[in-house]
């Protein structure tokens, strides 16, 4: 998966900025978070806002390798 761009959603949240530290503890790809506000960035590296109840464009997905879903609705 060396240089491999990996799109996290949730990025933000417990369990994607989890997978965030460890895709970029792993130094061999790129990790591009997803985000519905940059005050949820916790790691230094890109970031992508877009919200799931709009249709995201596959366009933004472009160059992508990998899609790791971690987006969810919690503490409702």
């Amino acid at each position: 998966m060396s240089g491999s761009r990996v799109f996290v959603t949730g990025a933000g949240g417990f369990v994607g900025s989890a997978v965030m530290t460890r895709l970029l503890a792993d130094g061999r790809l790129t990790a591009i978070g997803g985000v519905r506000d940059l005050a949820q960035c916790l790691c230094p590296c890109e970031y992508f806002i877009f919200n799931l109840g709009v249709d995201i464009s596959v366009a933004a997905l472009r160059g992508i390798d990998t899609v790791v879903h971690a987006a969810a609705r919690v503490h409702v």
